[in-house]
């Protein structure tokens, strides 16, 4: 499995190419959705 960094232009398409090589990751953006 990679771990991406980042869910800015470079992580998504690198996301992107991963998933159409088959290859597993997972995403970890420093900024979460849940704010308050």
């Amino acid at each position: 499995m990679i771990l991406i960094i980042g869910a800015g232009l470079s992580g998504l398409l690198t996301a992107y190419r991963l998933k159409r090589a088959g290859i597993p990751f997972k995403i970890i953006e420093a900024r979460s959705s849940d704010s308050s």
